[in-house]
């Protein structure tokens, strides 16, 4: 990825935005129409149950550089929306970067054509997370829906790439799910899988992954998934130290989604 001076008079219409970025439209200095990923300066998270500000500082910085150049590199992410230029500000240092402009839905928001193929596109989703593993690289946030795209063919694209833990650095951000992983583990190994057995009965019940834990405390596990093996697992997500590698999706009754 090359660096480039951002020039805020090609940014364009707002299109998303994140709890650390917003999303704009943006024309690149040869007129492509591309999508700028913009920093917020100050973010916005909470921590110990409690909403507090974070600064976005010059590691913080580096550690997204780092990681994209890595990204921009990696086999196992070309799949992806291309990833294009580093965004500076002569002030401010890094701002951004510019990516290609997708019009996908998200996995949350499925067309007809899919609404049927969800545990379908939950295994693809699976197998993609597997290969980033394989590859030392970790998403981690599972908690926003519209981190996951679906193409024409059902594949599975990933969106806010800046914030994965790749190879040594780190997550930028880290959410109540990575917390509750890493006071149970010491290795990284597993975060993805532990995070993605939540997505799966979020993706599945519809209900938002931050009241999961007590949704499942009052209602249990829907019947699909409602298995003495995901009962068990479950319990030891919730409750064990040395949380071993289970998949939610591998235990399953028959009958209809």
């Amino acid at each position: 990825m090359e660096k480039k001076e951002i020039d805020y008079e090609s940014v364009g219409k707002k299109i998303g935005e994140g709890i650390s970025s917003e999303v704009y439209k943006y024309l690149d200095n040869k007129g492509h129409e591309v999508v700028l990923k913009y920093f917020r300066r100050r973010i916005k998270i909470w921590k110990n149950g409690e909403p507090t500000e974070i600064e976005f500082t010059e590691e913080m910085a580096k550690n997204k550089e780092e990681k994209l150049q890595l990204l921009d590199k990696d086999i196992c992410m070309w799949y992806d929306p291309k990833l294009f230029d580093l965004i500076y500000d002569e002030n401010l240092g890094l701002v951004g970067y510019t990516m290609e402009y997708v019009n996908l839905p998200s996995l949350y928001d499925l067309n007809g054509k899919f609404k049927s193929k969800k545990i379908v596109l939950l295994k693809k989703l699976k197998d993609r997370i597997e290969e980033l593993n394989r590859n030392g690289v970790y998403v981690g946030d599972f908690m926003s829906k519209d981190n996951f795209l679906v193409d024409q063919n059902g594949e599975i694209k990933f969106l806010d790439v800046d914030n994965f833990h790749v190879h040594s650095l780190d997550f930028d951000l880290s959410n109540p799910y990575i917390d509750s992983y890493n006071d149970r583990n010491k290795k990284i190994d597993n975060v993805d899988n532990f995070c993605f057995n939540l997505f799966t009965l979020s993706f599945y019940t519809r209900v938002l992954m931050s009241n999961l834990y007590i949704y499942l405390k009052e209602n249990g596990l829907p019947y699909r998934f409602c298995t003495e093996e995901n009962k068990q697992l479950i319990e030891d997500m919730m409750n064990k130290r040395n949380y071993e590698k289970r998949y939610i999706l591998d235990s399953q009754k028959k009958g209809l989604f």
